[in-house]
């Protein structure tokens, strides 16, 4: 639904950062990976996004690049978390396409 959001980053947590764009604070969950390379609070940044909606839930999730967001339906499992959780498992926070194979919830 969101390919990507443009605003200012507001706010940066554990697992998340605020980008405010069009005056709409969007909480985006993303790996700290992604945080670190997005941009600090005050910058405007461009994040590539995946809208995960599920019966009680929709949460925003955040990538640096097109090429992260568009590995996603690779991982073969409604869980966008699990694209989070390869991305910090990851030494240079790239998705190892080997390891979503393996990944527990990745059977087809």
């Amino acid at each position: 639904m969101y390919a990507y959001i443009v605003g200012k980053v507001d706010s940066v947590g554990i697992g998340f950062l605020v980008v405010e764009a069009g005056g709409v604070g969007y909480l985006i969950n993303a790996s700290d990976y992604t945080i670190g390379k997005i941009g600090r609070v005050g910058e405007t940044v461009k994040v590539y996004t995946y809208l995960a909606v599920r019966e009680d839930d929709m949460s925003l999730y955040g990538f640096y690049s097109e090429e992260e967001r568009r590995m996603l339906p690779k991982v073969h499992c409604s869980r966008p978390l699990s694209m989070i959780i390869l991305q910090k498992a990851s030494s240079s926070g790239r998705i190892l396409e080997s390891s979503v194979s393996t990944f527990p919830g990745s059977e087809t």
